[in-house]
């Protein structure tokens, strides 16, 4: 029931449980939704952003404008990410869209 609560972005049990990239849902499948914690660790292009999780596995976040602007060492909570596909990436790819949320966390709480 977690992965419809509507305050999971608060919930520390819930992150501390979640696997970091749940396994991809065959190609004909409906698209594939994902939630993910990381630390933002490069930008990579002017739309997209490498993330990396407590595990040091790493996401690359596209995302759909280039208005959106992490710096180096946001921790974020990423909610309702698009799971992507990209021949050229050697990363998983996670996409924010008009549905998706994106919680800033600050460590000094």
């Amino acid at each position: 029931m977690c992965r419809l609560c509507s305050v999971r972005q608060l919930c520390d049990d819930y992150w501390v449980t979640l696997h970091h990239l749940p396994p991809a849902s065959p190609a004909d499948a409906e698209p594939d939704w994902f939630d993910y914690e990381g630390v933002v660790t490069s930008q990579n292009g002017p739309r997209s952003w490498l993330v990396t999780a407590a595990d040091g596995s790493e996401l690359l976040l596209r995302t759909p404008s280039e208005a959106t602007i992490f710096r180096r060492g946001d921790r974020v909570r990423l909610l309702g990410l698009l799971r992507g596909d990209d021949p050229e990436s050697r990363l998983p790819i996670g996409t924010l869209t008009q549905t998706s949320e994106v919680f800033l966390l600050d460590d000094a709480v």
